[in-house]
């Protein structure tokens, strides 16, 4: 997992994605990935003080508001949510996938912009990196929302690889359009 983080730049981000809120008078609040239960972090020979204070005020304990908080999609009675990744060289699958899912009743998220083709918000290729930084941030972002991952296509490059590792490291399940490219199987 740490090679995932560190690949995914995720310290980086967090750290970047939190000075930006701040400065923009957002208030940052922290919630951990999962709802406190007596034993959590007991054993554990370094815990930061964030677990530790959970272990002091059973914060985010199932049952409390904070426990609530943390499966708010379930509360609010919310369909699955598939996000699809791939590569923009897939666009119309992509597109094609979204109906599929969409018909199954799921909420679809997805790529929102094809980097592969010409555009004039990518002709200057400073900006075009810049550009392809926040979208791969957000895309992220997106898996974090999604309850599962549906991979589009026959070819895996880096950026979905990455994606690919992301999720699985968050625990979500990942489907394949074509599973022989799973890069675990």
């Amino acid at each position: 997992m740490q090679a995932v983080a560190g690949q995914a730049g995720l310290l980086d981000n967090l750290r970047a994605a939190i000075a930006s809120a701040r400065k923009a008078g957002v208030r940052v609040m922290f919630a951990p990935h999962r709802r406190w239960e007596p034993g959590d972090y007991e054993t554990w020979d370094h815990p930061n003080p964030t677990q530790r204070a959970l272990v002091q005020r059973h914060s985010f304990a199932r049952g409390t508001w904070g426990g609530r908080l943390i499966s708010s999609k379930k509360l609010l009675s919310l369909p699955g949510i598939v996000v699809i990744c791939g590569s923009t060289r897939f666009m119309t699958e992509m597109n094609e996938a979204d109906l599929r899912e969409t018909k199954a009743g799921r909420i679809v998220v997805k790529p929102g912009c094809d980097m592969k083709s010409p555009h004039e918000l990518r002709s200057d290729p400073v900006e075009a990196e810049a550009l392809k930084a926040r979208l791969d941030e957000l895309h992220r972002a997106k898996i974090r929302l999604a309850d599962e991952v549906l991979v589009v296509g026959d070819y895996i490059g880096d950026s979905t690889r990455a994606e690919i590792a992301y999720a699985r490291s968050l625990g979500k399940p990942v489907r394949f359009t074509h599973p022989e490219v799973d890069p675990d199987a």
